[in-house]
């Protein structure tokens, strides 16, 4: 399922549209003058990535991104609750441009590597970043349609590898779906210095291509989500997850996860796609439930054997 099929997607009403002006207008001045705080400029894609990284992470986490740490004061928090809240409105009265814009550039490149979700993805990203600069002086459509359509012609530019290494291009996709990191990937295909350094040219891009997000990641009747649910630290999940047995990349894949961080971002720096971070995903969730029914198994023999004595 593409990103169009977890929006609900429809038309703004008059009013709508005049709420979510207004809240543009109200929150951006907040997110400009800290900006101007924090960096002595209006850095607001910059800001944005910082303040997620603070409200969510740990300090060691942040430091090791390279990122700025700092307090998020309370009207900051404020603020960007107010701006999930606008995004989300956004996002459901705009999908319907992104996914026409996103359809148009796959379909005017079908020998490119990108699918129509790859571009749908990076439309939906680009209008957050718009989202989270827009002041509200105008619609929403007007603004973000330029940005949207500038983000996506980069990544058409990014599509454009040689014939004469298409082929390798499509074993190394294999390999990393396969849970392969770059290097492994190139390693295996036994080929000349020369081309290997052809295609270290073209990682960044080969390592974000892959199939949609999944709409919804679900351990059966134990969805992932719960994982974020107040206080999941003292919830028998989390505690059955944080003893379970797992790799390095399957543990960055929930906790990416968790993070709402996005799997192609996660996955370029794993070197590995963004299937293959599924797959880990998937994997972990399988692990967790595994020993989940294991605990419940275990808690509801020993009560059995509590009330029999």
């Amino acid at each position: 399922m593409n990103l169009t099929g977890c929006v609900n997607r429809r038309e703004l009403s008059p009013i709508e549209i005049e709420e979510y002006r207004e809240t543009a207008r109200r929150i951006n001045p907040i997110f400009r003058d800290f900006s101007m705080r924090m960096y002595g400029e209006i850095e607001m894609r910059k800001l944005h990535k910082e303040l997620c990284f603070n409200m969510t992470k740990t300090p060691e986490e942040i430091q090791k991104a390279n990122m700025t740490l700092f307090v998020v004061p309370d009207n900051i928090k404020a603020a960007m609750q107010d701006f999930a809240d606008l995004y989300q409105i956004l996002l459901e009265g705009h999908i319907a441009m992104a996914a026409d814009l996103s359809r148009t550039f796959h379909l005017s490149r079908k020998n490119e590597m990108y699918e129509y979700d790859d571009y749908l993805q990076e439309a939906c990203l680009a209008m957050r970043d718009a989202a989270f600069c827009y002041n509200g002086s105008t619609v929403f459509s007007t603004y973000a349609y330029k940005p949207i359509q500038r983000r996506l012609i980069d990544l058409a530019n990014q599509s454009r590898v040689p014939a004469d290494i298409r082929e390798e291009k499509q074993k190394v996709y294999e390999l990393l779906n396969q849970g392969k990191n770059f290097e492994e990937a190139i390693s295996d295909l036994n080929i000349s210095d020369e081309r290997a350094t052809r295609l270290r040219e073209y990682r960044t891009f080969m390592s974000r291509k892959t199939v949609s997000e999944p709409s919804a990641l679900e351990l059966d009747s134990i969805s992932l989500s719960s994982f974020d649910k107040d206080p999941f630290e003292t919830s028998e999940l989390w505690e059955v997850y944080q003893t379970t047995i797992l790799s390095k990349i399957e543990r960055i894949a929930i906790q990416a996860y968790l993070n709402d961080e996005t799997m192609s971002d996660v996955a370029l720096d794993n070197d590995l796609t963004r299937q293959g971070m599924v797959h880990a995903l998937n994997r972990a969730l399988a692990k967790v439930r595994v020993q989940y029914d294991l605990q419940c198994a275990e808690n509801i023999t020993e009560a059995k054997e509590r009330q029999a004595a």
